[in-house]
């Protein structure tokens, strides 16, 4: 839902979660911190999946338009690169954290909204490596939108993620599954729970975080 909502702008959902918490939804700033609602409970879910599966929202980035809705540093618009990441000693130099791809851009030296110039050494490599990767960027006349990396598409889907989790927490099987038609399904479904080690024992259930009730 988490992910839906941020990438399905025109959602009566999304409209309602943006307008309360920004366009993150709330994600990449500690909104929550001094009360708690039921969309708060929700990212706190999903950020607990972030870190037992992946962080999904590496799935999650910026297809360029005109660079006026992207974040320059803080989104993913440019191949799934995080720039304040891949460029800390920049980002750390920048006083505009949340400026726009746009007005990056449109500042041909890069460095007008840094607290001083890069020197030598690593500031000076890191600006180089930066300006030779946006150096080519073309601004188109539309709105950015999300891009979902997961589908060939681009849209959002349930299943995706689905079988994020499986590739993630399911076991990898040396051999096919086989099915033998001569018995009952529920023997079949049963055999393949036994061989994957899916079968909801105390000890399954404790390692994928469901807490159970001992009796």
């Amino acid at each position: 839902m988490v992910l839906a909502i941020l990438h399905k702008d025109s959602s009566l959902w999304s409209r309602v979660i943006k307008a309360i918490y920004g366009d993150s939804g709330g994600l990449e700033r500690n909104s929550f911190a001094t009360y708690t609602s039921c969309w708060s409970n929700i990212v706190k879910e999903v950020t607990s999946w972030y870190v037992k599966v992946s962080n999904l929202c590496n799935a999650i980035c910026f297809k360029l338009g005109n660079g006026e809705k992207a974040r320059f540093w803080e989104d993913r618009w440019l191949d799934g690169m995080l720039f304040k990441t891949l460029f800390s000693r920049l980002y750390a130099l920048e006083l505009c954290k949340d400026c726009t791809v746009t007005s990056k851009i449109c500042d041909y030296t890069f460095d007008s909204s840094f607290r001083r110039p890069p020197r030598g050494g690593v500031e000076q490599e890191q600006s180089m490596a930066l300006l030779s990767l946006v150096k080519d960027i073309q601004l188109v006349p539309m709105e950015d939108r999300w891009s979902w990396s997961l589908s060939s598409s681009g849209e959002f889907s349930v299943s995706s993620v689905r079988r994020l989790i499986d590739d993630k927490t399911l076991p990898d099987a040396t051999q096919k599954t086989r099915w033998v038609h001569l018995v009952p399904i529920k023997i079949n479904v049963h055999a393949w729970k036994v061989k994957s080690n899916s079968l909801p024992t105390r000890f399954n259930i404790s390692r994928r975080g469901i807490s159970h009730l001992t009796p």
